[in-house]
């Protein structure tokens, strides 16, 4: 593993200017059961609008990228599951639950009747019943984003603004 961070911020909590990125690379050796790697960029900029820094808007981006390399026995690796990139929540995407943005499993069951032999007769993939998880199972690319406008907490004052933060937002992105 290998990263890189740089930041720029004004403060630690509730920054109101400045900038961070982070970069980080992820690789197994080649001798391993699993051969992959996995990548992730992130960037937050913050821009004061006002002087005294109460009003700001943040840009911000996130992207991952993991895969398999090489083969083993003639089978391509692959990046195993526990690798996979999730998206939902507080942290990622407001507004969604925890890990629900992404692909999800998609179940088949075929329906099967009794002959008139009393042998088993499977019906054709239109009486097949298809059940659909409701997390995301995840996937191996990742591209999250976001603009907020931070604003002045109504009726809070200034010696409580590194404690309390309104802000209008708009996020977006996906996991495939």
């Amino acid at each position: 593993s290998v990263a890189w961070s740089r930041s720029t911020l004004n403060r630690g909590i509730f920054p109101t200017a400045g900038s961070s990125q982070s970069a980080s690379f992820s690789i197994t050796t080649p001798n391993s059961d699993v051969n992959y790697f996995k990548s992730i960029f992130d960037s937050k900029f913050y821009f004061p609008l006002s002087r005294n820094q109460r009003w700001s808007v943040l840009a911000r981006l996130r992207a991952g990228y993991g895969n398999g390399y090489g083969d083993t026995n003639g089978i391509e690796q692959i990046l195993p599951f526990t690798q996979n990139f999730t998206a939902g929540g507080s942290d990622t995407l407001r507004g969604f639950e925890n890990n629900t943005v992404g692909p999800r499993g998609v179940q088949r069951i075929q329906r099967s009747i009794v002959g008139p032999d009393g042998g088993t007769v499977f019906l054709g993939p239109e009486s097949d019943t298809l059940i659909v998880s409701s997390r995301s199972l995840g996937g191996n690319a990742m591209v999250l984003g976001g603009l907020e406008l931070i604003t002045p907490t109504p009726f809070v004052g200034e010696e409580f603004d590194n404690s309390v933060r309104t802000s209008l937002f708009v996020d977006v992105g996906n996991v495939w």
